[in-house]
């Protein structure tokens, strides 16, 4: 919030000089519309960020609703593809979609929160934290009411207002360790 009124701030500022040194209307009118198209694209990224955090808390975090493809299917672009190591294979929606599925089952209080999000034009940098319970063997460990808490770092690109690409990476060898101590 300070971030953005500082942004504003400043840029009115510039415009009140540039009214006090300039003599043409033209340049001044050149400079306000600049001004708007940057409050635009401040806007198409706060749409972009909150696209984020809905797939995080309407989909990551609701993996065992029964609309769960719906909910993946406003946030995530009918191309779009998962990306999780350097083999070359890739999700599609619907491959992902079943697999959050399963999760759901086995993880039902699975829950996937935000810790950090940073913008970066039309990729946006997530640190998250993953926890839940399993309640049925996860990667070979037989359920024992532990609770799992790993972390996870994703790389989303977004265009028309839809997340095309996913790249991610997350701690379940420190899960394993967890359900296992």
């Amino acid at each position: 919030m300070l971030d953005d009124f500082r942004e504003n701030g400043e840029r009115f500022e510039v415009l009140d000089h540039w009214s006090m040194i300039s003599n043409t209307d033209i340049e001044f009118n050149q400079l306000i519309d600049h001004s708007t198209l940057m409050q635009g694209d401040r806007t198409e990224a706060t749409m972009s960020r909150t696209l984020i955090e809905g797939l995080y808390a309407s989909v990551f975090s609701c993996t065992s609703a029964p609309d769960l493809l719906e909910r993946m299917n406003a946030r995530l672009a009918p191309d779009w593809e998962s990306v999780g190591d350097y083999t070359g294979a890739r999700k599609t929606r619907a491959q992902f979609g079943a697999q959050l599925s399963g999760f759901g089952g086995l993880i039902p209080d699975l829950a996937w929160k935000i810790e950090e999000l940073i913008d970066a034009g039309d990729r946006f940098v997530v640190r998250g934290r993953a926890s839940g319970t399993p309640v049925g063997t996860f990667f070979g460990v037989e359920p024992r009411g532990k609770k799992l808490e790993i972390m996870s770092i994703d790389i989303h690109t977004v265009a028309n207002g839809l997340i095309t690409r996913t790249y991610h990476v997350e701690d379940w060898a420190g899960a394993l360790r967890q359900l296992t101590a």
